[in-house]
């Protein structure tokens, strides 16, 4: 898993550093490239949320484990780098963040902390 969250975070403390990404922002989720049978099984890219912390911005905005994150505001999610750039280039304002669950499109909003 490939932890998304900000230096000051306590769940980040808890975890390796050669396991963490750092970003500006933070939304309270850990997160894993698709493999390559699952891209090809949804003919779509994204990641998949291994982990959603307690009372973080991913969990506020309804953010479940196993979600597959498609899209922040604008910018489609091919990998994890592309989520942490996502993140942090809507600064801290309210972002649209597309899912897919159960194999269905999901929209939920998220304010990155």
């Amino acid at each position: 898993a490939i932890i998304v969250h900000s230096e000051t975070s306590e769940f980040a403390r808890a975890v390796p550093p050669d396991r963490i990404e750092m970003g500006k922002l933070w939304i309270g989720v850990s997160c894993e490239p698709m493999s390559e049978a699952l891209k090809a099984q949804l003919a779509r890219e994204g990641v998949v949320v291994e982990e959603v912390v307690d009372d973080s911005p991913a969990a506020k905005a309804g953010i479940l484990k196993h979600d597959i994150v498609i899209k922040i505001g604008e910018s489609y999610i091919k990998d994890v780098s592309k989520l942490i750039e996502a993140v942090d280039a809507n600064g801290t304002k309210e972002v649209e963040v597309l899912l897919l669950r159960q194999g269905k499109e999901q929209t939920v909003r998220v304010v990155p902390s």
